[in-house]
């Protein structure tokens, strides 16, 4: 029961912890898109820098590279140098 307990009350804490950054992201976005022209000078510029995440490729790599660690770790305890083997040897008279 108690552990039931203490469950219930970290999931009940974790729902508040993201609803508190789910407003604060809210209140963030407005504060930035809210802004005021008579004391603000903009100088617009356009530069076509992109960063390596933004590329395909980079996803794809990611994505295969990720596949691959999956794969070994779930073959990782299958392998031979836990293996016993016997070996008899029958004689008959």
């Amino acid at each position: 029961m108690k552990k039931m307990i203490l469950s219930a009350t970290s999931k009940l804490l974790g729902i508040i912890a993201m609803l508190f950054l789910t407003i604060q992201g809210f209140a963030q976005e407005t504060e930035t898109s809210g802004s005021t022209s008579a004391s603000t000078s903009e100088v617009s510029s356009t530069t076509t820098e992109t960063t390596w995440y933004m590329q395909p490729w980079a996803w794809v790599v990611g994505g295969v590279v990720l596949l691959l660690i999956i794969i070994l770790l779930a073959r990782g305890g299958r392998g031979n140098s836990d293996s016993v083997t016997v070996r008899k040897t029958v004689t008959h008279d």
